[in-house]
């Protein structure tokens, strides 16, 4: 994933370069140059400006340009490139045979191998250690994507560094990561008939551009013979919804264990030899059965999508915005009658007062006791019992 991510701009510290020419290759189909400053060919540190993409399999012509790169590495004992910044600055990439063009403000990686781009990685992935590289992140800044169609940006992308900790037997884990996508923005063009129903929503909650937010956040806590993990996800629409999704389960330290150290298991995905996998399928099922379910919370919220919805649903069908409120209540109780005849009414009645009044609805699981998973699979056999055993409820509130 980061060697096709990164391709474009990280290959070029592993290439040979020309000096005279202030050339260098990149790999079979591009090449790029730069018309002032230097990067040391040993270590690859330096700086460049004014640099040009070029597209080698189309008679070198330009696809790109980039204003400064900056490149701080240092070899370690084994004689190994290890990055420590990667810096790129305002990005273009263009294609005028599709009609599109890319910008991008910034590009910030730190600390990683720089074996990780090398053509021969992809036989050997297994062996990179990412706990050598315990300052690695990402960064960037300012993706616009351009067509006839519709415009695409994002704000910025972030992946911090991870804060890692020991576990009571002593080995490293990954105790706290985070990820971040700030204004995922999508704008259709006015003439896109397609999607003018998308634009006339957008209207409506006073918003010229679909935007987005979206957080994760991560946290392990070793609890000796468990490792407890609190993972929430966090989608926001701006002026329309927020989706919240809270995880709470454990993971027994020898299920810990089989994933993070089953060599068999990572050769075999690594190879993609999934004929052999089929024969662990048993054996991982059982170990990912074992994991409890400790708590789990689904929340959504109306943030003004709500009534635009309902009325161009009454619009398209000829009805009033009371009466698509009650045919939905209806069609809420019909469908859930048949899986859970105890609960329906109740369920069915928290849903209709979010779809008539808008606020949050929120769906949670908080069994008594932590479960594990593959005990709660044999609930669902009756689920009005499920229900009450895993103490699940939907609030609107």
């Amino acid at each position: 994933m980061f060697r096709l991510f990164f391709s474009l701009f990280i290959c070029i510290i592993f290439s040979n370069l020309s000096y005279a020419e202030k050339l260098i290759e990149i790999g079979p189909s591009l090449k790029l140059s730069y018309k002032t400053g230097n990067i040391d060919i040993n270590t690859y540190n330096g700086f460049a400006s004014d640099i040009s993409f070029y597209d080698k399999f189309n008679n070198d012509e330009l696809i790109g340009t980039a204003k400064t790169l900056k490149i701080e590495s240092q070899k370690n004992k084994e004689g190994q490139v290890i990055i420590s910044l990667f810096s790129l600055n305002e990005i273009m990439a263009f294609d005028d045979e599709f009609g599109f063009e890319i910008t991008i403000d910034k590009i910030s990686i730190t600390d990683f191998n720089s074996i990780i781009f090398n053509d021969e990685f992809a036989e050997d992935a297994s062996n990179y250690d990412l706990l050598e590289h315990k300052n690695f992140s990402f960064n960037i800044e300012g993706v616009n994507f351009k067509n006839d169609e519709f415009d695409l940006g994002i704000k910025k992308i972030s992946l911090p560094k991870i804060k890692y900790g020991k576990l009571s037997s002593g080995e490293d884990f990954a105790q706290e990561t985070s990820f971040k996508i700030k204004e995922i923005s999508f704008t259709a063009n006015p003439s896109n008939i397609d999607l003018l129903p998308l634009n006339v929503i957008l209207a409506s909650i006073g918003q010229q551009s679909l935007t987005v937010d979206l957080n994760t956040h991560s946290e392990v806590f070793d609890k000796g013979l468990m490792l407890k993990i609190i993972s929430k996800l966090g989608l926001n629409i701006i002026g329309g919804a927020a989706l919240n999704i809270e995880l709470d389960y454990s993971v027994p330290m020898d299920t810990f264990k089989y994933f993070s150290n089953n060599q068999s298991l990572i050769d075999e995905l690594q190879n993609q030899n999934f004929e052999s996998l089929d024969g662990l399928n048993n054996e991982i099922l059982m170990e990912l059965g074992k994991i409890q379910l400790n708590k789990v919370i689904l929340q959504i919220e109306d943030l003004g999508v709500r009534k635009p919805l309902i009325i161009m649903a009454a619009s398209n069908m000829g009805m009033s915005e009371e009466d698509v409120i009650y045919m939905s209540n209806e069609m809420i109780q019909s469908v859930l009658s048949p899986f859970i005849p105890v609960s329906a009414e109740k369920f069915a009645n928290s849903i209709s007062k979010f779809i008539e009044q808008g606020g949050k609805l929120t769906f949670s699981i908080n069994p008594q006791n932590p479960l594990p998973i593959i005990s709660t699979m044999g609930l669902f056999v009756m689920p009005d019992l499920a229900i009450e055993s895993l103490g699940i409820k939907l609030l609107a509130e």
